[in-house]
């Protein structure tokens, strides 16, 4: 009877080990790159979520100060306003949580095809509250003509208008005025 001598179990060959190695190598360079643009796509995300909240916290901002609008018998808490800026006195949220009468300008400036609106305000600095496409003018409205018209200019009065529009060549943003008389 013949026996079979059995083998030992040999390793693995130099070329085998090297040709893993280089398979383990593709996929951590494939793995490295995935992470990255989920890294970069994350950060994308982030940004634009920003982005997002601020320009509708500065949307709910232009609103609420312009609803708060006030205007007064002293000279300097009048109301006034033209086609591509507006002053008045408002009623602003604190970070503490409380109302504080603040000084408002709001102002458009042309940037080529597109507009913004700064908002200064008094104790809170400057913030972009608007842009928009094309060319763009504030209006007032006024009640007190028997046609109750939109009119191009508010002079220094001791009255608000009861509404002020954002207009541009394709849409008028209405924000209601006086809020508290």
């Amino acid at each position: 009877m013949q026996t079979r001598s059995r083998r030992k179990p040999r390793g693995f060959t130099l070329l085998e080990l090297m040709a893993g190695l280089a398979i383990v190598g593709v996929l951590f360079a494939g793995m490295h790159s995935l992470l990255d643009q989920l890294g970069d796509a994350g950060q994308r995300f982030s940004h634009e979520a920003r982005r997002s909240d601020g320009s509708a916290n500065a949307s709910r901002m232009l609103r609420d100060l312009v609803q708060e609008a006030q205007s007064g018998t002293d000279s300097v808490d009048r109301f006034s306003g033209d086609d591509r800026a507006a002053s008045f006195v408002s009623w602003c949220h604190m970070p503490g949580g409380w109302l504080e009468r603040c000084h408002v300008l709001l102002e458009l400036t042309p940037h080529g095809d597109s507009t913004s609106m700064l908002g200064t305000i008094s104790h809170m600095g400057s913030f972009t509250m608007w842009a928009g496409k094309g060319d763009a003018h504030f209006l007032y409205f006024t009640p007190s003509t028997p046609d109750d018209t939109w009119v191009s200019a508010w002079g220094r009065s001791i009255t608000a208008p009861r509404a002020i529009g954002v207009a541009t060549d394709s849409y008028l943003m209405v924000l209601g005025a006086g809020g508290r008389e």
